[in-house]
């Protein structure tokens, strides 16, 4: 294997992190943008109900890409670790078990997924027209392409090339956005947008096999191909597959509770409302991420090197998710109205957006310890609860569906989690060794200080303002709320030490 640092290879320095969560942050909001952008014209263009057929076979392929059982996780894992001087499988032999291990899982969830596609489409997909049901269940088999070849980008993060990843889902996104402006400039149908979607699904992992190749990071040989890796690999991933898996269930059940119980076109509009909710998610997926391989070079050192910056990362994750949590939820009204118009029911989307921000504001205090249990070397910390989240989710779904439509399902994902979190966090901080009270002093204590400042502020605005009558009344008020964090934040800095947590941050990939 030829690997950064030895002769002819390119310079084995890597970004920094703070570097790398902009970078990361950049590419998640390109992607959640043009996903937001794009969606009022689709929907214009196909409808509803054809756009909503398409979002359950992608849902579903999204189930199936969790058959590798995380190897890809273990990757990025043993490949950060052996940068950091920890003895292991070198990078190449992890590469080669992996792609093994994920080309099985393809081959053998292939064809109940064909038969799936068949199924839905024909049996539920009425939106679609008969001529575009075959084809469009045969394309979507293409959404499985990335099962196969996803171990390229996670050796990529793992060689400490996490920005050059970031950097190639920007250029998935460029294509998507152009892919789909071209379906619906020539009007090619449910099937173009569908083909325009796949084909930005798929540039990424391309472009890391040319990153791969570029860079000569690896170099494959037949002695690479090794059972006790591949043992190693799954003696790690499954674990954290687990959670990871549940998660995934838990939060694409709705769609899938929606497309049984209610009609395709209330899956496009769940999915809108899910929108919102995603993209505050993501952005903590976003922060946090470029940290897994950097958490998991230093656990590997030594654990109390790692704390500073685990606590460092768990403030700014969860203050950059409260506050966004918050703008959105405030906002809500007049943001669905502008976003989607008046061909979608407005009010029911931007409620279900509404109760499933405010359930994230709950369920974000968890979110950035998955990872940090990961990178500590104890995967699998957290099945518990994402156990008890999923069967009381799916528990209350379906009824809460009958009632309620779309906001009942919100209302199913929210709602356990006031049991769900404590349970998270007294897992994770008993493994992590991080002490209740150092997290509510450093932690929870200086968000709450700057969120709570900045709604009570808010509120007062929101009561002064009301007599005028104002257009966009909603958004005026979450824009005040987003200044009044700034202010805070401002005003708190030396109270708190935000600064130093956040240069604390500034370590090496």
């Amino acid at each position: 294997m030829i690997t950064p640092g030895q002769r002819g290879t390119a310079p084995a320095k890597t970004s920094r992190a703070l570097g790398g969560v902009s970078l990361s942050v950049l590419a998640g909001s390109a992607s959640l943008v043009a996903g937001i952008v794009l969606l009022p014209f689709i929907l214009r263009e196909v409808g509803a109900g054809s756009y909503g057929v398409w979002l359950v076979l992608s849902t579903v392929a999204s189930y199936l890409y969790y058959s590798d059982i995380g190897v890809g996780a273990a990757i990025s894992h043993y490949g950060a670790r052996a940068r950091g001087g920890r003895s292991g499988p070198a990078l190449s032999s992890l590469l080669a078990s992996g792609l093994i291990w994920s080309a099985g899982a393809c081959l053998i969830v292939s064809p109940l997924y064909l038969a799936f596609a068949f199924w839905y489409v024909g049996t539920l997909g009425g939106s679609v027209a008969v001529e575009d049901q075959a084809p469009l269940a045969l394309l979507s088999m293409g959404l499985l392409v990335p099962l196969l070849l996803r171990p390229f980008g996670s050796a990529l993060v793992g060689a400490g090339f996490l920005t050059i990843d970031r950097r190639n889902q920007v250029v998935g996104v460029i294509a998507r956005v152009i892919g789909t402006s071209i379906a619906l400039t020539t009007e090619a149908g449910i099937l173009g947008i569908a083909i325009a979607e796949l084909v930005a699904l798929l540039i990424p992992s391309l472009l890391s096999i040319v990153s791969l190749y570029l860079r000569r990071i690896v170099k494959f040989k037949r002695a690479d191909l090794s059972i006790s890796t591949l043992r190693l690999m799954l003696g790690f991933s499954y674990r954290s597959f687990g959670v990871n898996l549940i998660g995934a269930l838990t939060l694409q059940s709705g769609t899938v509770v929606v497309g049984l119980v209610g009609s395709s076109a209330d899956v496009t509009y769940y999915n809108a409302a899910f929108r919102i909710y995603s993209g505050v998610r993501q952005l903590l997926t976003w922060t946090v991420d470029p940290f897994r391989p950097a958490l998991s070079r230093i656990f590997g050192k030594d654990n109390a090197d790692a704390t500073p910056v685990l606590m460092s990362i768990l403030l700014v994750s969860l203050g950059a998710g409260s506050a966004a949590s918050c703008f959105l939820a405030i906002s809500a009204p007049d943001l669905v109205e502008l976003w989607l118009g008046g061909t979608v029911p407005t009010d029911v989307v931007s409620l279900a957006s509404q109760v499933l921000l405010i359930g994230l504001l709950i369920n974000m205090i968890h979110i950035p310890l998955a990872p940090a249990t990961d990178a500590a070397g104890k995967p699998g910390t957290l099945i518990w609860g994402q156990m008890l989240w999923l069967v009381l989710c799916v528990g209350i779904s379906f009824p809460l569906a009958a009632h309620f439509g779309i906001v009942g399902v919100a209302l199913a994902l929210s709602l356990p989690l006031v049991l769900v979190e404590p349970l998270m966090l007294f897992l994770a901080m008993s493994v992590l060794d991080i002490r209740m009270s150092s997290w509510l002093r450093l932690v929870a204590t200086p968000v709450l200080a700057i969120v709570g400042c900045s709604l009570a502020l808010t509120a007062l605005v929101g009561v002064l303002i009301e007599r005028f009558n104002l257009e966009y009344y909603w958004l005026i008020l979450g824009l005040g709320f987003g200044l009044c964090v700034l202010v805070a934040t401002a005003a708190l800095d030396r109270t708190y030490g935000l600064r130093k947590s956040i240069s604390a941050l500034n370590i090496d990939l």
